[in-house]
This record gives structure tokens, C-alpha cells and sequence, in this order.
């Protein structure tokens, strides 16, 4: 597996969204306290009149002292222009979603994450008229006021498009990593329905601080196996999402399988808490995940044909 290159666009649309992340308690700006999460998001107007297919986005945190990860959503209703207006100052207040039935998204970066491109023929969907929402997760550290411009551009598909990739997420959010523990493994599993004949291009693997190996395999309907993709030195600060050299076959019945240790002793250098104390789902940085997305292609799909 290699990461792909960013290819040069025919077109770029910049978005940009601003905000100043402060520890004091006063004025406008979102107040935040040493080492807390703080969830807001940013509606921004695209003002296209027809759906436009994206090949590419590039992500640039603008202050990564503070910048966790950003997600994007695809707002066609409008509602997130009513919750910005509803909160005073630039954007709103999202913690674990944007807030409003979102109409997909154009991806997320977290630390370590390069551009992500499409396939050929392969694009993400922005339908026209939408508004891009770019939720970024802030874990502020420290006691002075910080600002923050956190900016991503869509390079727009120069060829036409035969299939919109997808996103399944693999996920286990009922577990519950105990105090001292220098090796529990968490697991996830995801059977796709019969009819569901798909190719994954890419895979990208999630935990937090305690994360310390994720591993990722396909059980095909026949019994053979095919790994997937295997972290075995977790770095939280340097995650990524991992384009397949050539598409993944997933055929309808395949089970996939998510493996992960965390590592919540006191010899665990990265662990947040001292002494250790149990540790479960949240979206915190303190908090833990297990989660492994894959963008697929659907088979049968044939944009081009239409």
C-alpha cells in the first residue's frame, strides 16, 4: 500500500474558516480550559449552480498546536446557516456532529495525513447549491489565546466520472480499555450484505492516545483471507489514510475485521492519565475509538452511462 500523489487540478476552490481559541473566560470567543475538546464548526457557501464532482482535497490546519482533526459535511438544507446564526461569534458549537442530517462529506484529516485523491474515474459528490460545514475538533493545551485559519482546497475531476466513492465505517463503541492494562485488544466486525459487490480504494485506521496497533483483514464469503492494512507502532500525531495500489475486491458476504491494542499502563508514555484510569468510547482526545473507514466503489455503479 502507498500514498497517493497529489495530481495538479484544472480548477481549486479555496474555503477558509477562522476562529480564535482562548482559555479565558471572557469576550466573544469560545472559552476553553487546559487540555479541553472543543467541537465547532464553520458553514461556508460553494454557490454552484450544478453538482460538481471532487477528485482531491488538501486540508492545511492552520494552528496545529491546537487543530486535532478536521471532518467536512455537505449541507443541501441550509440548517447549518440557522445554528451559526443561532451562536454568537464566527461558526457554531458542534460537539460529535455537525448538528443536522448531513448530505455526505468531502473527508477529515487528522495529523500525518496527506492529500487525498481520487481514483480516476472515481469522485466525491458536491451537489449544487451546497454548503461545505468543516468541523474542526480544537484540544487546547495551553493558557494563552490562540487563532486558528484552518483552510482546505477541492480540486475538481478533469475526467468524467464513472462511480462516487463511499465511506464505511468499521467500529466498535461499546468497550472499555481497564486501568493498568498494557495489551487489550478491542475488536470491530462488519459483514456486507450479499448484494453489496464493492472495491475499496483506501483505508484509514483510528485511535487515540492509548492506541498502539490496529490491524485490518478481509474474510471473503469462500474462507480466504486478505489483510487489509497493519499499523504496529501507532502514532497518534501521525495518522494517514492509506491508498491501495489496486482496488481491493470486496464481494458481497465479506466480513471485515478490525483488531486493536491499547496500551493504558503507567509505562505507556503517551498515556493522558496518571495514574491510569479506565478508559472507554468518547470523542475527547482522552477519550478512546476504534475505527477503521474504508472508501469503496460500488461494481455495478456506472455514472458515465447515464
Amino acid at each position: 500500500m502507498r500514498a497517493a500523489r497529489l495530481a495538479a487540478p484544472t480548477a481549486l476552490l479555496a474555503l477558509a474558516a477562522s476562529l480564535i481559541v482562548t482559555a479565558s473566560s471572557t469576550g466573544t470567543e469560545p472559552a476553553t480550559s487546559r487540555d479541553s475538546d472543543l467541537y465547532h464548526c464553520f458553514t461556508i457557501p460553494t454557490r454552484f449552480a450544478e453538482d460538481r464532482w471532487v477528485s482531491a482535497v488538501e486540508f492545511i490546519p492552520g494552528n496545529r498546536r491546537i487543530v486535532h482533526h478536521v471532518l467536512t459535511y455537505l449541507d443541501t438544507s441550509g440548517a447549518s446557516v440557522a445554528l451559526d446564526d443561532a451562536d454568537p461569534g464566527p461558526g457554531y458549537s458542534c460537539f460529535g456532529g455537525p448538528g443536522f442530517a448531513a448530505r455526505g462529506g468531502l473527508g477529515g484529516w487528522a495529523p500525518g495525513a496527506r492529500p487525498q485523491v481520487m481514483p480516476d474515474g472515481v469522485g466525491m459528490l458536491l451537489p449544487a447549491g451546497a454548503r461545505v460545514v468543516v468541523q474542526v475538533h480544537y484540544h487546547h493545551r495551553g493558557n494563552t489565546t490562540e487563532t486558528d485559519r484552518t483552510q482546505l482546497g477541492l480540486h475538481f475531476a478533469r475526467q468524467p466520472i464513472d462511480k462516487r466513492v463511499r465511506v464505511i465505517p468499521i467500529l466498535n463503541q461499546g468497550f472499555l480499555i481497564p486501568p493498568g492494562a498494557a495489551r487489550h485488544e478491542v475488536k470491530a466486525s462488519y459483514t456486507l450484505p450479499p448484494a453489496w459487490n464493492l472495491h475499496a480504494i483506501a483505508i484509514t485506521p483510528h485511535m487515540h492516545l492509548l492506541g498502539r496497533e490496529m490491524r485490518v483483514t478481509a474474510t471473503y464469503p469462500d474462507g480466504r483471507t486478505r489483510p487489509l492494512i497493519y499499523i504496529d507502532d501507532w502514532d497518534f500525531h501521525w495518522q494517514g489514510a492509506y491508498t491501495f495500489t489496486q482496488p481491493v475486491p470486496l464481494p458481497g458476504g465479506t466480513r471485515i475485521d478490525v483488531a486493536a491494542i491499547y496500551d493504558n499502563s503507567p509505562a505507556n508514555k503517551r498515556n493522558p492519565s496518571t495514574p491510569p484510569r479506565a478508559v472507554g468510547w468518547g470523542e475527547g482526545t482522552t477519550d478512546e475509538m476504534c475505527i477503521a473507514f474504508l472508501r469503496v466503489t460500488v461494481d455495478a455503479e456506472r455514472l458515465s452511462a447515464r
